[in-house]
């Protein structure tokens, strides 16, 4: 057995253990599904500024400019589908191993895979909401009325429309990141996965679940070694979740 095996071993065994085993992703977890990390050397912040497309002030100056880039994005994330890292976390929430997924990620590919307790701390995609009078719109009103280049506006007052995600400077939807906190408080597991600990509140929740005695395993193709104490296994999580499962079920047999 190799030292990952038996580090993937490890891992499944403190799963069976756990009595609240909760999940933290990142964008390393969507990559393997064709979606690019935006902070990456080539991804989306090489092309576009965050400061001149992303930040809430820049969407109510220029509301085109994020809609020029999000016209772009856009069949990317719909084109993506679910790896076996997200279809393997669905499957241990089924199987009682998992309570949630605290996900910085806006794809969706989480509750594509079947994963019913998902929680988005920067929102998603799918849902587009006035700023004006909060008419919510699904995705696919908004992509049938409207084609690029045009900012779509808002069927009932004419408004420019924004996803119901998190720009830079915008405040985070503090029951959401309530939510997340309290299932971190919670936990005695924290299965981490794909992402650099650089992005608030994600890079805070380890420290809190540690502080309250949970154990950390971290998932990552990169050598992360930020919590000492933490099981690290580096790889590919659509290759290494799956072979969990194997080792989750052969103890519990």
């Amino acid at each position: 057995m190799t030292k990952k095996e038996t580090k993937i071993k490890k891992a499944a065994q403190l799963l069976l253990e756990a009595d609240f085993a909760v999940s933290l992703t990142g964008a390393g977890v969507s990559v393997e599904s064709g979606i690019p990390d935006f902070r990456s050397p080539g991804g989306l912040w090489s092309k576009y500024s965050p400061s001149e497309y992303a930040t809430t002030y820049a969407f109510r100056d220029h509301p085109e400019k994020f809609w020029k880039m999000a016209w772009e994005v856009l069949p990317l994330l719909k084109s993506a589908l679910p790896n076996p890292a997200h279809i393997s976390l669905a499957k241990l929430e089924e199987n009682g191993y998992l309570k949630a997924v605290i996900t910085q990620n806006i794809d969706g590919l989480h509750q594509r895979a079947g994963s019913q307790n998902t929680i988005e701390v920067f929102g998603g995609y799918k849902s587009i909401s006035c700023l004006r009078c909060r008419k919510v719109f699904s995705l696919h009103e908004v992509t049938s009325l409207y084609k690029p280049p045009f900012p779509p506006k808002c069927s009932k007052c004419s408004s420019i429309l924004k996803p119901d995600i998190i720009l830079f400077g915008e405040p985070l939807n503090q029951k959401v990141i309530g939510e997340a906190t309290e299932l971190v408080k919670k936990s005695d597991l924290l299965l981490i996965i794909g992402t650099s600990f650089s992005v608030y509140p994600i890079n805070i929740f380890p420290k809190i679940a540690l502080k309250k005695g949970a154990k950390l395993i971290i998932i990552d193709r990169n050598n992360f070694n930020f919590f000492s104490s933490a099981s690290h296994i580096q790889g590919k999580a659509g290759e290494i979740l799956p072979e969990l499962i194997k080792h989750l079920n052969y103890l519990v047999k």
